[in-house]
């Protein structure tokens, strides 16, 4: 939840579950203002399940091309 990023830059070592573009804006957002790059887990539904809100597998790679822009933001898994 983007309202509780804040509570968490530069206090962990990883975000998991990282479900939107903007969710991956504002921790770029609030890493950039705490000088430090956030590690992130991309949260993605492989069973392909509707009433989950991750991401499928192919619109993953749309995530990761505009979290390109996002310099405070490391996608590691």
């Amino acid at each position: 939840q983007t309202n509780k990023v804040k509570y968490l830059t530069g206090r962990v070592s990883c975000i998991q579950s990282l479900d939107s573009v903007k969710l991956a804006r504002e921790i770029s957002r609030q890493g950039e203002k705490a000088g430090a790059v956030m590690e992130v887990l991309v949260e993605v539904n492989i069973g392909r399940e509707e009433n989950k809100g991750a991401w499928t597998q192919t619109s993953c790679m749309n995530l990761l091309m505009k979290s390109a822009g996002c310099p405070a933001l490391l996608c590691t898994g």
